[in-house]
């Protein structure tokens, strides 16, 4: 009966750790309408599943299956139906001061093209974009993310980038949680056609320094 209660008491402290890792916490008090696919209840289904260790598929507001496929201490990644996929992030801050939510809404039809949006602690919107080049104008995505090659001529590059419209922006979290990659994308036609294009794109990235996103 002692050994028993030991286990039972131990299992208490485990999930209880788990219970407040910073993403854990953000995730639960994240306003509903935030998402719009899940309410609080089916968020908090998906983390029962992964700490049951299955697979954390959940049937979302509506009506398709969602996958939790990464969860980490301030990270975690939810694919919420086949072509969209949610990505949140907790950025903590320097002295002490509240974290900054990161959430990322990637939507994948036919080319992948994310939307960004950065909370406070209580979940109100950020309207900075804390050093991120976040734009929705076509030209200004080309110049920032292509990059014409020494061997190639600039009317070749004007020729390529002119084939790349729409224009979609895909931004992902990589595995060290703190650093955003950007890309173009864009809905390629052909074979041929999307190795010319991938030969001029420029992927960059940006490092949170616990103030603000510096290009690495």
């Amino acid at each position: 009966m002692k050994r028993l209660g030991m286990t039972l008491l131990l299992m208490g402290v485990f999930f209880t750790a788990v219970a407040q890792t910073p993403v854990r916490d953000a995730w639960l008090s994240m306003p509903d309408n935030i998402i719009g696919y899940l309410n609080k209840n089916l968020r908090q289904e998906h983390l029962d599943f992964v700490d049951m260790k299955v697979k954390s598929e959940v049937r979302n507001l509506f009506l398709s299956q969602g996958v939790m496929d990464s969860l980490s201490t301030h990270y975690l990644s939810v694919q919420l139906n086949g072509i969209t996929r949610l990505q949140l992030q907790v950025l903590e801050r320097r002295d002490s001061l509240p974290p900054v939510y990161c959430l990322i809404k990637t939507v994948s039809a036919p080319y992948s093209e994310s939307d960004i949006t950065f909370y406070d602690a209580d979940w109100s919107p950020i309207s900075h974009h804390l050093g991120l080049p976040v734009s929705s104008h076509r030209d200004s995505l080309l110049h920032i993310f292509t990059m014409r090659p020494d061997t190639m001529s600039v009317e070749r590059y004007e020729e390529i980038k002119d084939m790349i419209d729409p224009v979609g922006l895909k931004i992902s979290i990589l595995n060290d949680g703190e650093t955003l990659c950007f890309e173009i994308s864009s809905p390629y036609m052909i074979k041929e056609e999307e190795l010319m294009i991938r030969a001029i794109i420029k992927q960059r990235k940006y490092k949170w320094d616990k103030e603000v996103f510096n290009e690495c």
